[in-house]
């Protein structure tokens, strides 16, 4: 399978062979032993270079797959052999990564946590990070919602290569949204800040699905729009365009602690609900480890 997924990366012999430390009639016996295994031609030679027939293609994709969890399988067993604390991977999109992992979180939150677990944190796409836990690849998935859950917990069935996997879902926290904006910000010396003083300076909006759709609830609740001037799709760069004094922006309200010379103000109104949500596969392979986690993980 590893022979496979190079062969798919690199398209020589002689590199898959190198790549592997082994001599390339081994990796050619290999890859014809292959197509006598599974009875199809997998393999094709053009202009030099060894390309997947379509047979060849549907084997390299589960090849990877396998690859990949025979890779993770080893992590996870040197983690546990070296450390006696099991690997907990946790996949976030970059404004649950900014907002829950902040300064107080290490203080108080992750000493507890690494006391039971080896923790391995990677950032993307909701849809991409769901597909790689629906694989068994990563423990935990923390999304973001906004509005009211119907409940702190809730399952839904999600498919996945033809089958329907059950996904349980809780809420870890709701941390309002607020107005981020430098100390020395002119609102800064409002007494009470209506959302018409909001509209008359420059707006940066964060473009995360989840973010927007609380600040349009709340614009809609004021009845006001702002209409940004920037949307930018990190955390990281809202809070630059804030210091570098381009404009404020709504965001949630543990952001600020991470960046001196900003400070964040309380929505006029009712600041709309944004939620951290939690979510693992029913097909995990240790339920009442994850349980512990989703415990420790809760600020």
């Amino acid at each position: 399978m590893r022979i496979i997924v190079l062969i798919g990366k690199l398209k020589k012999v002689t590199a898959v062979a190198e790549a592997l430390n082994m001599k390339q009639p081994t990796v050619s016996f290999h890859l014809k032993k292959l197509e006598e295994e599974w009875g199809a031609k997998l393999f094709e030679l053009k202009a030099g270079k060894v390309l997947f027939t379509e047979a060849g293609r549907l084997l390299h994709y589960y090849a990877q797959q396998i690859v990949s969890s025979s890779d993770e399988a080893e992590r996870r067993m040197q983690e546990l052999n070296t450390t006696s604390r099991n690997r907990l991977v946790i996949g976030c999109p970059d404004v649950v990564s900014q907002t829950l992992f902040d300064r107080r979180w290490f203080e108080e939150t992750s000493a507890n946590l690494t006391k039971e677990f080896a923790i391995a944190v990677q950032t993307g796409e909701p849809g991409y990070l769901m597909e790689r836990m629906l694989a068994g690849e990563i423990d935990l998935v923390l999304s973001a919602k906004a509005g009211l859950l119907k409940g702190q917990a809730y399952t839904e069935e999600m498919e996945y290569r033809g089958k329907l996997l059950v996904v349980h879902s809780e809420q870890l926290v709701q941390i309002p949204l607020s107005l981020l904006l430098p100390a020395t910000h002119p609102l800064m010396g409002v007494e009470s800040v209506r959302p018409s003083d909001i509209a008359h300076y420059p707006a940066i909006a964060l473009g995360e699905p989840s973010i927007q759709a609380a600040v349009a609830q709340w614009e809609a609740d004021v009845q006001l729009s702002l209409r940004p001037i920037m949307e930018l799709d990190q955390t990281s760069l809202v809070i630059k365009a804030v210091v570098e004094g381009m404009g404020i922006a709504i965001v949630p309200e543990r952001i600020t602690a991470q960046e001196s010379g900003l400070v964040t103000l309380p929505l006029p109104g009712d600041a709309p609900p944004w939620s951290i949500i939690a979510s693992w596969g029913h097909h995990h392979w240790n339920p009442p480890l994850l349980r512990k986690a989703i415990d420790l993980l809760k600020p």
